[in-house]
């Protein structure tokens, strides 16, 4: 425990983070005044909110899109705890131009 001085996440972390027990068990293993960050494959609306997942999206991923949120999502997700500071959360625009 508290072995990290950072703990990053690309495209993983919508798959286990969404359980609200899974960031202060997460927090366990970063030090005092450690970073943690996370990039992950956003929408711009929630899908329950769409009731549907994008035929665009589903194509590619299918069902797993479910586990997709918008950047608001996770910043109250994480904010709610009171566990961390919040510092961006955002849409990367032209994320995938590449």
């Amino acid at each position: 425990e508290q072995s990290f001085d950072a703990i990053v996440s690309v495209d993983a972390f919508e798959y286990f983070g969404t359980a609200d027990t899974y960031l202060p068990y997460l927090l366990r293993f970063l030090r005092p005044g450690g970073q943690l960050g996370m990039a992950t494959p956003a929408m711009t609306r929630e899908i329950r909110e769409l009731g549907m997942i994008p035929s665009h999206i589903k194509e590619v991923v299918g069902w797993e899109a479910i586990a997709w949120h918008t950047a608001e999502w996770w910043r109250f997700h994480w904010d709610i705890t009171e566990l961390v500071k919040v510092t961006s959360a955002r849409l990367q625009p032209d994320a995938w131009q590449d």
